[in-house]
């Protein structure tokens, strides 16, 4: 994060545990002060809901570098237990993070901050990071696909070495591999641009980012081949929809009528319709049924 400027940057990682978020790592670089304060441990519990909710991010936060000083009011941050402990210790002076999804998967959260003799960040030093963060963000994803190789929950993912040969597979990639053989991602590892550390590429009905893994002297070793065929948590329905049609789905969910809900939101019963007609469309359902499973159901943890 040097790009950032910042006194110190940070990037951890959740999964779900008996229905609650925890850490399952958290990696810190710069000033040892704040570090040795800041410092987690696995499996504690994430405490910032008020915040954010990995379920339902905000849309500027979201694979999107924003300073909270400039997208919260102090009495915002002030309800988050977490910033109420570290923040007046360390005289943090803001902070810019981005909530790193690979589809509807959270990946990890990476920020930066500043403390108090610092400026906050400006309008531009967040473009410049905006810049970034995509190729931060193909980082993040590779590195979590990785390092969960030999995880049962991984996403389907294969290394293979320089001469195209299958080195590990994580589980989910197994079915792939018989449907599609190790072939596929061979002749792709052939033709991945000397000059690119990555590519996209579609084979079958599947997406597949092939990533160089180099070495310290910049040789290629090994080529991690990531497929989006993976048993991850997903963002709730809700999040997929705007302020609007998310008061328009919860109220039809719930069993108001059409005319109920245009005289609750003082809107037009046509109005109540169309925005009903763009949930559906949004979820993938065509009835009130199946709106109401599609808002109930949580998807089951890593």
């Amino acid at each position: 994060m040097e790009a950032a400027g910042a006194d110190f940057a940070a990037f951890f990682t959740l999964a779900e545990k008996d229905g609650k978020y925890v850490h399952t790592g958290w990696v810190m670089t710069g000033d040892p002060a704040s570090r040795m304060h800041c410092g987690l441990t696995d499996g504690r519990p994430f405490d910032a809901h008020a915040s954010w909710d990995p379920e339902r991010p905000p849309t500027r936060e979201l694979n999107r570098f924003a300073s909270l000083r400039r997208s919260r009011t102090a009495e915002q941050m002030g309800r988050v237990p977490s910033w109420r402990r570290s923040s007046p210790v360390l005289g943090v002076k803001d902070m810019v993070r981005m909530l790193v999804y690979d589809g509807p998967r959270f990946v990890g959260w990476v920020g930066a901050t500043r403390l108090a003799d610092r400026p906050e960040y400006s309008a531009g030093e967040l473009r410049a990071l905006s810049r970034t963060a995509r190729s931060v963000r193909r980082a993040l994803v590779t590195c979590d696909a990785a390092f969960r190789l030999d995880d049962a929950d991984a996403p389907a993912s294969v290394l293979l070495r320089p001469d195209g040969s299958v080195e590990l597979a994580s589980e989910a990639a197994t079915d792939w591999l018989d449907r599609y053989g190790a072939e596929a991602l061979r002749s792709q590892v052939r033709r991945l641009d000397r000059r690119a550390g990555a590519q996209e590429t579609l084979i079958g009905t599947c997406r597949v980012c092939i990533t160089r893994m180099v070495d310290r002297v910049g040789q290629a070793t090994r080529y991690l081949a990531v497929i989006e065929e993976a048993r991850v948590p997903h963002l709730s329905a809700l999040s997929m929809l705007s302020p609007r049609m998310r008061e328009v789905a919860e109220l039809a969910a719930s069993g108001a009528t059409t005319v109920e809900i245009a005289e609750k939101l003082g809107i037009s019963a046509e109005t109540v319709r169309t925005q009903l007609k763009s949930v559906y469309r949004a979820l993938g359902v065509s009835n009130r049924v199946q709106l109401l499973a599609a808002l109930s159901r949580r998807t089951p943890g890593r």
